[in-house]
């Protein structure tokens, strides 16, 4: 799918502010504590998310701001989460103010997301991103260095917080009933065989298979 057709889709963003107003107290502090996240996706509608953008790193409190409200600009999400654990949950309404402000009300996305504290971030990062991974629905492109690299790595990476983010930001997708993307699996599939010139018989079979 070319970029065009990416920008036609609805998006939904996540941002992970941890860390933003922490101050390391020494070198080693500064090289291990978390990073700020943000990820925003597209989603087409046989629920294929593609990874627009990605971007992890340490900026001081007024320019993160900043950055975010440029985002939710630029990308237009549906809806932006902020992780609003615990002290977040300030920022979370600073950002949301000052979005609400600049943007006016009808492009403030920004909404509060508390995070299970119960439940290992481990095992949610893994159970929100595996299914989407091994059904070949997640699609980030080749110059996501970063991104390429920690999926790849984790959980054993230094720094989980871009693939939080995105686990995150995944799990803001409204998911659709099961019939209903049964179907549209089904017409997107038989519509890819007719036009690769597959034979009836092994189109009906295919489609079969789905259900």
């Amino acid at each position: 799918m070319i970029s065009h057709e990416l920008s036609k889709l609805p998006r939904y963003a996540f941002t992970d502010p941890a860390g933003s107003s922490q101050k390391a107290s020494s070198a080693k502090l500064k090289k291990i504590r978390a990073l700020q996240a943000s990820i925003v996706l597209a989603v087409d509608d046989i629920q294929r998310i593609f990874v627009i953008y990605s971007w992890a790193g340490r900026l001081v409190t007024s320019k993160y701001l900043d950055k975010l409200i440029q985002i939710c600009d630029d990308y237009a999400p549906k809806k932006f989460g902020i992780e609003a654990n615990a002290m977040q949950s300030l920022f979370a309404e600073l950002v949301h103010d000052a979005a609400k402000r600049r943007l006016g009300a009808h492009k403030n996305k920004f909404m509060p997301i508390s995070q299970p504290t119960k439940i290992d971030k481990f095992f949610r990062i893994r159970s929100t991103l595996e299914p989407v991974i091994n059904e070949g629905r997640l699609f980030v492109p080749e110059h996501m260095t970063e991104l390429l690299a920690d999926l790849r790595g984790f959980p054993t990476i230094q720094h989980i917080d871009r693939i939080d983010c995105l686990a995150s930001a995944v799990s803001l997708i409204p998911s659709r009933p099961l019939p209903e993307r049964r179907t549209e699996e089904a017409d997107a599939l038989a519509s890819y065989l007719r036009k690769s010139g597959a034979p009836s018989d092994y189109i009906e079979k295919r489609v079969k298979e789905l259900y």
